[in-house]
């Protein structure tokens, strides 16, 4: 993403992201592997997004199509470092554990040594998991290395920092955003979330070069964002370029028309896109 009034960088589809481990692309670049909401339609599926940063690659989100999502864009699940996860509703949450087991899995298969994993999310994470551990994969005796950081906190990982901070969606449950920085290029990601957000919350997001945040509502609601909003906020945090994402497909004529005159700033994202940042 460039600066304000300059085009999106969309990367050619055909391209892959990741070979071998090795890096393809320059220092941040986005690939949307779910642009839509709960239920899934052809060409929109629920939350998923890869980032790849510093020669480090994240998964932002992790809904029960994101392995088959990964697959279709010829990602190898091992080379996944880092799981960020906004929030334990399914469309974001529920194919952690299966891509997980599927690590473990794929590792026993071909005699490979197990690659130690990093989950990022909410407070009450390796709990949530552990407790579906016990229904989907009750082998006692079967692990994988995961280690999980709960709540707002900043952490670098090579030359990528990573902030947590909280976010307001629902009252079931908490909720975090995720800012990656590499040099001057930050991303940030909101997950869900409502119009009322926490007092510190602009500060976290403010002078990103992107914003990568949902935009399901079509009017102002308790526990979802509208485009509108979002290039509002963007514009009070200086964000020159807003993503938006986690769309109905029936909702895109209005969304397309809540941002007419807004294009230099707001582009919807698509299920494939590769994004640079």
């Amino acid at each position: 993403v460039r600066s304000r009034g300059a085009p999106l960088r969309r990367l050619p589809r055909a391209e892959r992201l990741v070979h071998g481990g090795e890096a393809l692309f320059p220092s941040m670049t986005l690939t949307v592997l779910g642009s839509g909401t709960m239920m899934p339609v052809p060409g929109r599926y629920p939350s998923g997004y890869l980032l790849e940063a510093a020669g480090m690659v994240l998964l932002l989100d992790c809904s029960a199509p994101t392995i088959a999502r990964l697959v279709e864009h010829r990602v190898n699940l091992h080379t996944v470092d880092l799981v960020c996860l906004s929030h334990f509703h399914t469309d974001h949450f529920g194919g952690l554990l299966p891509f997980i087991h599927a690590r473990w899995v794929d590792d026993i298969s071909t005699g490979r040594s197990h690659r130690p994993l990093t989950v990022l999310g909410p407070k009450e994470l390796k709990k949530r998991f552990r407790q579906l551990r016990r229904v989907f994969w009750p082998e006692p005796k079967e692990s994988y290395p995961v280690t999980f950081l709960e709540g707002p906190r900043r952490l670098q990982r090579g030359a990528a920092r990573i902030r947590v901070f909280p976010i307001r969606h629902v009252p079931w449950f908490p909720s975090v955003g995720f800012r990656v920085e590499v040099g001057r290029r930050s991303l940030v990601y909101t997950g869900d979330l409502g119009a009322v957000q926490e007092p510190s919350f602009e500060a976290a997001i403010r002078r990103a070069s992107a914003l990568l945040i949902e935009a399901g509502a079509l009017a102002p609601a308790p526990n979802h964002y509208t485009a509108g909003e979002a290039v509002n906020l963007a514009k009070r945090c200086h964000i020159p370029k807003v993503l938006l994402t986690h769309i109905r497909q029936e909702n895109m004529p209005a969304l397309k028309r809540a941002i007419r005159g807004q294009t230099d700033i707001a582009t919807v994202v698509r299920d494939g896109d590769r994004i640079a940042i």
